[in-house]
Order: structure tokens, then sequence, then C-alpha cells
């Protein structure tokens, strides 16, 4: 936990830990301040520690879900869905909006589907539907009426940017440099960035 200490050495640290970080320890290293070498080290050490059966493995790695980064959220789901146990904790985590499902990509929903038989497939097609019911110009024009008719409100807009976006994005020195800085982006005009 002494972030004083170098990230090579605080990974090893974790391998030693192993199951043992399930819980608080393991929550704490999952953190976003936390380097990604560590979290991804923690991620994986805790997702290959529940596909043995360890307790509260899954629990650490769920309670993380919401902060972490795309990193971190792939070494949790490709370490939970390993097992046909796994897939199912994964559902029942959407199905309890602990995961949104637009946060279950393709390959990861076909790898559920690859775990179970028929209850599972039923359980994908209800909590994971495939593509879009909607063509995209529909959703465009659709966004473009809210854009036209909607007050800015850049408190909300700020939220919005926290809870979608800055996983991936930085702007204004928050957020993470994983996707391009959102900072060029103000110079588009409103309909490039809708499109």
């Amino acid at each position: 936990l002494d972030p004083g200490k170098p990230v090579d050495e605080r990974v090893e640290a974790t391998r030693a830990l192993g199951a043992s970080l399930a819980g608080e320890t393991g929550g704490r290293l999952l953190e976003p301040r936390e380097p990604a070498e560590v979290q991804v080290a923690v991620a994986g050490i805790l997702a290959r520690a529940f596909s043995r059966g360890a307790a509260g493995a899954a629990d650490t790695l769920l309670d993380a879900w919401p902060q972490a980064g795309p990193l971190v959220r792939s070494e949790i789901l490709e370490g939970l869905l390993a097992t046909e146990v796994g897939a199912e904790t994964v559902l029942l985590a959407v199905q309890t909006e602990k995961i949104r499902s637009s946060e279950i990509d393709a390959a990861s929903r076909a790898r559920i589907l690859e775990r179970g038989g028929e209850n599972i497939r039923e359980r994908v097609a209800r909590l994971l539907p495939e593509g879009f019911s909607e063509d995209r110009e529909r959703v465009v024009a659709r966004y473009r009426e809210a854009l036209q008719s909607l007050p800015r409100d850049a408190v909300r807009g700020r939220e919005v940017f926290r809870e979608n976006c800055a996983t991936c994005h930085r702007l204004d020195g928050e957020g993470f440099d994983v996707g391009p800085d959102l900072a060029a982006a103000r110079s588009k005009g409103e309909d490039a960035l809708l499109e």
C-alpha cells in the first residue's frame, strides 16, 4: 500500500499476497489513484482467485468496477469469464446494475454465451441485447432534437463526463489518458461532435 515504493515491487507484493487481497486491501489497490500496473495486477490475481473459489474476490472486483479504467475492466472481465460461475456472476452484476449492459463489449458477450446452456442464452438475450433497435440516422436525429431544445448545463455536463467519459478521456486535468484528450473537441461544432 506504500505509494513511495517502486511500482514493480508493489506488483510483486500483490502476487505474493494472492487471494488474501480480497476485501479492503484489494479494494484500496484497485482505486484509480493507484498506478495502472498495480490495479491490473490486483484485478488479475483476484479474478484467478475467484475461479479457484476464493471468498470475496468477485465482490472486491465488482465493487471496484464503477471507478475502474478500461485496462482494469478488461482484466476483471477476462478473469471472471474464464468460468461458467464467473459468467453467471457477470450476468447477475448486469441484472443488479453493478455493471451497465453497455459496458459489456461484443467479445465478452460472446464469451458469456460460450459458458452456458439455454438458461444463460435466455438471460444474455434479455440483459445484453445484440445491436440496436434503431438505425443510426434516427438516433442522431433524436439527439440533435434534444441538443437544440434543451438548455445547456455545465454542472450536469461535468457529472456526465465523470460518470461516462473520465475512465478513458482527460478534460481540464480530470480523467485518464487512454483515449484522446477532449480539449481539442471544443473547437469542433456541435454537429461534428454529435455525428
